[in-house]
């Protein structure tokens, strides 16, 4: 994958005192030879590859936020971000008085998505950004190192400054992030979406004392979608405690490998989902429907118990010895065949952890098991083998696909405008 990288030249030769004056250059931010901070000068009427401001404001931003634009996610549900939410992952909300690109960082646990807009093209500023409207995806360690490298860039510049607050801020930056529980406790604060420091410090330290008996990764899932830490606990209580069980050994030899397939990933979760979900039906020897008697031929699953009323806040599965136990969140059939088929491919996803959640977050893993089951229930061959020829489909003929695949309506929508067989706003 891509490298983000600022740059900063042509430094301000001046004589005064101020760190933000000490800071000022010409700002580059680009991915390879992708360029953000490419402008129209409104005034020269010339085009250029960088903005010149102070970079101290920038830098200053980017130690205040670096936590919640490494892990906090979107909200959960899909409602607009916060301002609190934007203020921590936007650029333009940097501030110094300067033209800032309305860059803003999302991040889902693995990869972080730059989004923007190029603005209005307003005569009344000095440049207008002309390289905003595309989406970018890099890595947390390549957004990790490019702040790194400005921030090292800004401290050396102001370091002759008597007392510069940048230089401590920066100190105690790399400080914390050479302890491992602090990384630990700021990671738990940022998914809360909290700043550093800000958070209750009960609340995060209720959270870590779950780690030993619930894993590391699945705290940092469940916090980032689900704040209530005692539901949170009950839930994993119940399925721990649950006679719903699925027996998913037949598929111990893709397991072996596709673990670190999906650790070593840095693409999409759909693509290496949908490669998994392909090898499952094949290795099963199922070209057509996924019905209920492979998931109780295949894997084991006792229909009657898995039928049991719920009523827990999140999905969720437990590991154990030979098998997963399980609660659904879903009361009706069809959003239950679609949580086992995540709880699956959580299984064959993801390294040994003992409570395994699916839920509303906007995160990698969660993303990850969603485009599995999607594709492990309603491939996108079986779905146009199912459709009349042609490509005006009405609501009837995906009602019908639907119902024989026994998945939602959305799910076969979404996957025929997934695999670009009709356009994003169709039906939308």
């Amino acid at each position: 994958m891509t490298m983000l990288e600022f740059s900063v030249d042509e430094w301000t030769n001046i004589s005064d005192e101020s760190e933000d004056d000490w800071a000022t250059g010409q700002l580059r931010i680009a991915i390879e030879d992708d360029v953000l901070t490419r402008v129209e000068d409104l005034h020269s009427r010339s085009m250029r590859d960088h903005i010149r401001v102070s970079v101290a404001p920038l830098a200053r931003w980017l130690l205040s936020n670096y936590w919640r634009i490494m892990f906090e996610p979107l909200p959960a549900t899909d409602s607009m971000p916060s301002i609190d939410w934007s203020l921590a992952h936007s650029m333009s909300s940097v501030g110094g008085e300067y033209v800032w690109p309305h860059l803003t960082f999302v991040t889902n646990g693995k990869i972080l998505e730059l989004t923007g807009d190029n603005g209005p093209r307003d005569q009344s500023r000095p440049i207008s950004f002309t390289n905003l409207n595309d989406r970018r995806f890099v890595t947390l360690e390549s957004f990790s190192e490019a702040v790194d490298g400005l921030l090292q860039q800004t401290v050396e510049r102001v370091a002759a400054l008597h007392d510069s607050d940048l230089c401590r801020l920066w100190n105690e930056f790399l400080e914390e992030r050479q302890d491992p529980e602090i990384v630990f406790y700021r990671e738990i604060e940022a998914r809360l979406g909290f700043q550093p420091g800000d958070a209750p410090r009960h609340i995060v330290l209720g959270w870590g004392n779950l780690v030993e008996e619930f894993s590391e990764r699945a705290i940092e899932e469940v916090v980032a979608a689900h704040k209530d830490l005692d539901a949170a606990k009950a839930v994993a209580e119940h399925a721990k405690a649950s006679t719903a069980r699925l027996y998913p050994e037949c598929l111990n030899d893709i397991r072996k490998t596709s673990i670190d397939q999906t650790s070593q990933f840095t693409g999409p979760a759909y693509l290496v989902a949908n490669q998994l979900a392909a090898k499952v039906r094949d290795v099963l020897g199922i070209d057509g429907p996924f019905e209920d008697a492979d998931f109780q031929d295949r894997f084991g699953l006792d229909a009657a118990a898995s039928h049991e009323e719920s009523s827990q806040d999140f999905a969720a599965s437990w590991t154990r010895e030979d098998s997963l136990s399980f609660v659904h969140r879903s009361r009706n059939a069809v959003g239950r065949r679609f949580e086992l088929g995540r709880i699956v491919g959580d299984w064959l996803g993801f390294e040994q952890s003992r409570l395994r959640p699916s839920l509303d977050a906007k995160t990698w893993r969660q993303q990850f098991q969603k485009s599995f089951s999607q594709a492990l229930l309603a491939p996108l061959n079986v779905i146009e083998s199912m459709l009349p020829s042609g490509s005006s489909w009405d609501d009837d003929a995906i009602r019908d696909v639907a119902e024989s695949l026994q998945v939602s309506e959305m799910t076969v929508w979404s996957t025929l405008r997934n695999n670009h067989v009709i356009a994003r706003d169709f039906n939308s």
